[in-house]
Formats: C-alpha cells, structure tokens, sequence
C-alpha cells in the first residue's frame, strides 16, 4: 500500500490510514506482529507517523509507535 503524496507531486499536507483487521484468539497467550515502512520526502520535520492497535470498535488500544521526521 502506497500513502501520502506521489513523488512528482508538490509537497503538500495530506492525510493517509490504512487498516489491516487481524483476529486474534482469546486463548492465545502471546502474539507477534510486524510492519514495515519505508519513509520518504524532503524529512523537513512536518511528517508525522503513528502505528496503533485498535479494538474492534476501533477505539485505540495501544500506541506502537509514533514519529515526526
């Protein structure tokens, strides 16, 4: 999945989500998830990432992890 602005586009303020439902079971007792991200642009400090996990209801549950470069 590609997010933000293409690269011949101007840099500009955009918003991207993208959601990945996965269902995990109760009786599980530990649960590995990985992403990966590959970050581009002018890194002029004004972009802002957070990777969450989300309840079904889409309440947040937990921040992974959130940086500005």
């Amino acid at each position: 999945v590609r997010l933000g602005i293409p690269a011949a586009a101007a840099n500009r303020r955009a918003y991207s989500t993208v959601y990945q439902r996965v269902t995990i079971p109760a009786t599980t007792d530990q649960v590995l998830l990985t992403w990966w991200e590959q970050t581009g642009g002018a890194a002029d400090g004004a972009d802002y990432r957070e990777v969450l996990l989300l309840n079904a209801d889409y309440s947040r549950l937990r921040t992974v992890e959130k940086s500005t470069a």
